[in-house]
This record gives structure tokens, C-alpha cells and sequence, in this order.
């Protein structure tokens, strides 16, 4: 019901079946991601922040999540934590491919990090 009232713009009901949802099942991490969705398109970046912070605890090693909170980071100002999302989220991409991970020293890991913001923007 969550998906269907979001998809329909009914947002506070949205918040209220996905609540719902964690409610009845606090350790399913794709609840707070749906409900973190929600509050997004409301302007709530602070509680979307907490829900994306739940949803990371319970699937760590999910990287969308780190990517998800990198933008919140962004919306907020903070562009401290959100660089170390994206690298996090790099991190977890670099093992599950099987690459190796790209090492940076403290300066060039910035630059590219202004870089990659830059063509995001562009589009």
C-alpha cells in the first residue's frame, strides 16, 4: 500500500503504511529506504536521513544506500560526508567486482570528488 500511495502522490499516507511496514518488521531495510524516498520529495531531508542511516545498519554492504545518503549529504551542505559516502560506496562496488580499489591520497580523493560533482551537474 506504501508503493501505491507514493506512486499516487499521496505521500502522508505513504509514510503511514511504510511505518506500518517497519513497525511489523523492523530489520527489512527496503521500509526505511521506501520511507526515506518519501520524506525526500517532501523536503524532509533530515528524517530521510535517519531512515537511509537504518536501512544502512541493517545492509551494510549495500551501496545504492551510501549513494542514497551521499545526495541527502549534499542537500544538507555537508560535502565532507558525502565524499566519504561516494568513496564508500566505490569501496563496496571495487569488491564485489572483483577490481581493485582505487587509492587516493587526501587531495587528489577531493579533487576528483569536486570533479564528479561537477559533470553531475552539467546534466
Amino acid at each position: 500500500m506504501g508503493v501505491i500511495s507514493y506512486a499516487t502522490d499521496n505521500y502522508n499516507d505513504a509514510i503511514y503504511y511504510f511505518s506500518e511496514a517497519i513497525d511489523n518488521n523492523p530489520t527489512v531495510e527496503e521500509s526505511y529506504v521506501n520511507r526515506h524516498f518519501t520524506y525526500l520529495v517532501q523536503n524532509n531531508v533530515a528524517s530521510a536521513i535517519e531512515d537511509i542511516n537504518k536501512a544502512i545498519i541493517i545492509s551494510p554492504s549495500y551501496p545504492e544506500y551510501y549513494l542514497y545518503r551521499e545526495k541527502l549529504h549534499l542537500m544538507s551542505n555537508n560535502k565532507e560526508k558525502a565524499m566519504k559516502d561516494f568513496y564508500k560506496a566505490d569501496e563496496i562496488y571495487a569488491k564485489d567486482f572483483h577490481r581493485d580499489k582505487i587509492e587516493y591520497n587526501a587531495l587528489s580523493k577531493q579533487s576528483l570528488y569536486e570533479y564528479i560533482l561537477s559533470l553531475r551537474n552539467k546534466k
